[in-house]
């Protein structure tokens, strides 16, 4: 999923997510304004359903 102008990433891999920031390990990714609120509710989503 595009988190960012220059970032995509795979949801499986987000660890967290810190106010403006995707943690993957021990790399944070920013996240741009436009893409923060639909990241979120796949990550929810998504991570909700794994379980």
């Amino acid at each position: 999923m595009r988190v960012h102008k220059s970032y995509i990433v795979s949801i499986d891999k987000i660890e967290a997510i810190d106010g403006n920031e995707i943690v993957i390990q021990s790399h944070r990714i920013p996240i741009s304004r436009n893409y923060r609120e639909p990241i979120i509710q796949q990550v929810v989503k998504t991570k909700l359903w794994i379980k």
